[in-house]
């Protein structure tokens, strides 16, 4: 099926596969199928409308609505709705079901979830705060413990300035590293040890200014190399000839001389990139242990599998049958049309809805509840009945199918992830800002023989998004034998397949 998009007029394929997707999470009340209809933006638009709604990195100075105190949050004190430090958010002394209220059909269902969403209480950060531990300056988090100022993370230790880190000790300034210790300016690594700017490597330790390395030690100014010890810009070296040019380097760049079609560890029938343990995976990036899913983005590992998920924007750790949300994670099941949904059931079009709430429509803010709609309590039965009223009320509307728009996000688009991917706004300069160091930073740097940066972590933030490849795949030939790739490398690039760039490694 041939669709033009709504918004940018750009057309785009609607599969068989997709189709039966849609059908098979469609949700079902009263034993009667409600069907998701095919989606009306391109996943290019799509993954900009979500991700609007996800602010990690824009952080404000303001007082917590309930008790006065100054606190550290991702909302201004301009928004409208109240918002609370995170131990009061995530205590038992308030309850959002005194905001509820009935759906009024004269309405729009994205007008009413506005108005309950400007009147209920919200965390100041989206942490999972009874797992946190000194971490109080982090965001979209958890598991955490002495960390500072990452985000995207989970299951981490004394890290600092980073974006997706996840299950790593001591890393400081890197973007998406996985089980890894001592990293600096590090990204797109897996298990690897005591390593300054590394990209795209495995299994690697003591290696620098390198790229695309696996299983390799003591490595300099290399890349494409595979189980090497002591080499200096690809050339193997005795240990002293290694440790003398290193001395003597001056270069910070390493030659690369072809590309693999796609960053990948351990993938099977995946498009995409930055992609770990991944299988039948289409179009998706920065995600790990994900299977059978489309259009995903900054999926984590978790304890269970990822699987059957379209269109998931952040989170992950065990998402299944999950379609249009924006961070949705901790072993979440059927969460549609959601933003901020954790360790819940069959939850649809709501907002910061966790702990285990099941078959909940419209609501915000609520924690082990069922059968709620727009944070009032209902019957199963009555549930069953209204929702579906709600939904035809819905597909009058055009709301039926479609994430909430970025219009009403709470946050302003230069603040959003969206920003990042899809700019619209002048990037905001942060030269000059002023910055301090952390203790645990300056013991770090004394630790890896590190000069302390000039710049501070926002800077050093944008110039490592240059660094990583664009979420944009393209159909081009492999430069090597012609065959056909699906790759996000630049087109100037010379780009291999797979069984290419493997037989032409060192």
């Amino acid at each position: 099926m041939n669709k033009s998009c709504k918004n940018c007029d750009l057309d785009f394929v609607i599969t068989e596969e997709d189709l039966k997707f849609y059908d098979n999470i469609s949700p079902v009340f009263a034993k009667e199928k409600i069907q998701i209809p095919p989606p009306t933006l391109c996943p290019d638009c799509r993954q900009q409308r979500r991700i609007s709604w996800r602010n990690e990195r824009a952080l404000h100075i303001r007082e917590c609505s309930k008790t006065g105190k100054r606190m550290l949050s991702m909302y201004s004190q301009e928004c409208k709705f109240p918002v609370y430090d995170n131990d009061q958010w995530w205590s038992d002394n308030w309850d959002a079901m005194d905001k509820g209220r009935d759906f009024d059909f004269d309405k729009t269902f994205f007008e009413q979830i506005a108005e309950l969403r400007d009147e209920v209480p919200h965390f100041a950060l989206a942490i999972n705060k009874p797992t946190m531990q000194n971490s109080d300056y982090c965001n979209h988090s958890g598991y955490l413990k002495n960390c500072y100022l990452i985000f995207n993370s989970d299951n981490a230790e004394r890290c600092l300035y980073s974006k997706g880190t996840n299950h790593c000790f001591d890393c400081l300034d890197c973007q998406k590293v996985y089980e890894s210790e001592l990293l600096y300016e590090c990204a797109n690594c897996y298990n690897c040890h005591t390593c300054v700017h590394l990209y795209d490597s495995q299994n690697c330790s003591d290696c620098h200014h390198s790229q695309s390395l696996i299983g390799c030690q003591h490595c300099f100014l290399s890349s494409n190399l595979r189980n090497k010890k002591f080499y200096f810009k690809n050339q193997a070296c005795t240990e002293e000839e290694y440790k003398k040019k290193v001395m003597e380097n001056k270069e910070i760049h390493p030659p690369v001389d072809f590309y693999k079609y796609m960053d990948e560890n351990n993938t099977e029938n995946c498009t995409g990139n930055y992609l770990v343990n991944c299988k039948n995976c289409q179009h998706c990036f920065d995600c790990e242990n994900l299977e059978n899913s489309k259009y995903c983005f900054d999926l984590k590992k978790g304890e269970a599998i990822s699987h059957n998920n379209y269109d998931i924007s952040a989170f992950g750790m065990g998402v299944i049958d999950c379609y249009e949300c924006c961070t949705a994670g901790y072993n979440d099941n059927h969460i549609l049309f959601s933003e901020n949904v954790w360790e819940s059931n069959d939850v649809h079009y709501s907002l910061m809805c966790m702990q285990n709430c099941k078959d909940c429509f419209g609501c915000v803010s609520l924690k082990k509840k069922q059968y709620c709609i727009f944070n009032k309590q209902y019957s199963k039965e009555e549930y069953q009945k209204l929702v579906p009223k709600i939904i035809e009320h819905m597909k009058t509307t055009g709301e039926w199918g479609e994430f909430f728009p970025t219009k009403i996000s709470p946050f302003k688009y230069q603040d959003a992830v969206a920003q990042e991917y899809y700019p619209q706004e002048p990037i905001v300069d942060y030269k000059g800002k002023a910055f301090k160091f952390q203790e645990s930073e300056q013991e770090f740097y004394g630790k890896m023989n590190l000069a302390k940066p000039t710049e501070g972590p926002d800077c050093r933030h944008l110039k490592r998004l240059k660094t990583r490849l664009p979420r944009k795949l393209s159909e081009q030939k492999c430069a090597k034998c012609s065959s056909d790739i699906t790759t996000a490398q630049p087109k100037e690039r010379k780009t291999f397949c797979y069984d290419c760039y493997t037989s032409s490694l060192t």
